[in-house]
């Protein structure tokens, strides 16, 4: 049985971030997610573009908390009202940090069920059970069945889905900003993406989804005549990869759809983050810093000075010249082995991924891009299921792209 003050329920942007900034204060934390890594969910797809919030409704806690984390968003392509960035990168930096500063990470963790008592809660997971003084619940889409588990909630949570197209970084003619395409007829537009990779990000579609990630034909067909109609000079020979995004949509119990964040507090010392969705991503460390001041003075926390906000990323060799690399060989030769040659990334690279928290493909290529480029994996993801066996002492045929059922190799495997 393990003891904490609080207990955040979900490791997406918006638990990393809850954890994390609940570390400014000296509370002792528990992050718990259900998967095998962080931001797999939800987070894991999104259209990654930090929001300006000048179309939200002035005055709502929406419209304020976007206004101020965009201004405090350093962009990774700068533009006077919005950016983009690598929402991957963004949520495994936060619980990387969080778990620098203290937070305990549970992972491969389900919530069961939670009571409570004059002492505080107590979260049932698969793995034991968590005494707590306050739950902080981002769970994503199981975000109301969590709350039900011991108060009512007059927010559900239906899904939407989008799907996306990734072109090329040979993509031309390449914009050198976000395009936001909305149509005269009454029909969803499009953005237009330029990634911090270099690629061209398009979508989403948008239809009534599942929480499988899986795409459709219809809604890539929609996405791929609004590119024609954005760019008409793009050749859809460029696309090099699809995928599907799956959104909360909060909804009152009369069917009435939230535009606004749902912010729960029904209990004491208890939180739910109830159909976050956009401008979520923008808004994840806000949230989070929200949460942990609620937190904090519920709970009479004093606060964490030896609190570190910076957390070490890793090191990226392309980005290095030519004398900054022949150096870094010197010191480690796996800095001179590129195994994803589209995306120049090195041994050195995968092996600190996977050191850092990636056992799966797919969590590998979060942290550094392998599988992203035009190839899509077919020439590094050999090696990289090798290292990931290795590393993890496990047999290749274990290794998966994504979650359990996903695996690569089926059957007798031997290495040349």
């Amino acid at each position: 049985m393990e003891r904490f003050d609080v207990t955040v329920i979900g490791g997406g942007l918006l638990g990393c971030f809850a954890a994390r900034n609940l570390r400014r204060w000296k509370l002792s934390v528990a992050l718990l997610e259900a998967r095998e890594d962080v931001c797999t969910g939800i987070s894991r797809a999104n259209t990654a573009i930090i929001y300006p919030g000048y179309d939200h409704k002035p005055g709502t806690l929406k419209a304020e908390m976007t206004v101020r984390a965009n201004a405090n968003m350093s962009s990774a392509l700068f533009a006077p009202t919005a950016g983009t960035l690598d929402p991957w990168a963004l949520g495994i930096a936060a619980f990387e940090n969080a778990c620098q500063n203290g937070t305990d990470a549970f992972l491969n963790t389900t919530v069961l069920d939670i009571s409570s008592d004059s002492n505080g809660y107590c979260v049932k997971t698969d793995r034991g059970d968590f005494l707590c003084r306050a739950v902080i619940n981002c769970a994503g889409l199981a975000s109301d069945r969590i709350q039900e588990f011991l108060f009512p909630t007059p927010v559900h949570l239906t899904v939407n889905a989008g799907d996306y197209l990734i072109l090329d970084k040979t993509t031309q003619p390449m914009p050198r900003r976000i395009l936001q395409y909305e149509p005269e007829e009454d029909d969803k537009g499009i953005a237009a993406v330029p990634t911090v990779d270099g690629n061209l990000l398009v979508g989403p579609s948008e239809r009534d989804g599942e929480t499988d990630y899986a795409t459709d034909a219809t809604g890539l067909a929609f996405v791929l005549r609004q590119l024609h109609e954005l760019l008409p000079d793009v050749s859809a020979d460029n696309v090099i990869r699809s995928f599907a995004a799956a959104r909360p949509n909060p909804r009152r119990s009369d069917g009435s759809s939230i535009g606004s964040f749902v912010i729960e507090h029904p209990g004491p010392a208890f939180w739910s983050l109830i159909g976050i969705k956009t401008p979520g991503l923008t808004c994840a460390d806000e949230l989070g810093l929200y949460l942990a001041d609620r937190i904090a003075a519920e709970l009479d926390a004093d606060e964490n000075t030896a609190f570190d906000p910076c957390r070490a990323g890793i090191r990226r060799v392309r980005d290095l010249d030519l004398s900054q690399r022949t150096a870094l060989v010197r010191e480690n030769e796996a800095y001179g082995e590129i195994l994803c040659p589209c995306e120049a990334v090195t041994k050195a690279e995968v092996l600190d991924a996977i050191r850092r928290g990636a056992v799966t493909l797919d969590g590998v290529k979060y942290r550094v891009g392998t599988g992203m480029g035009r190839c899509q994996g077919s020439r590094c993801e050999r090696a990289i299921i090798e290292l990931l066996s290795k590393e993890l002492d496990v047999p290749v045929t274990a290794v998966r792209k994504d979650e359990v059922g996903s695996e690569i190799l089926k059957g007798c495997y031997e290495k040349d």
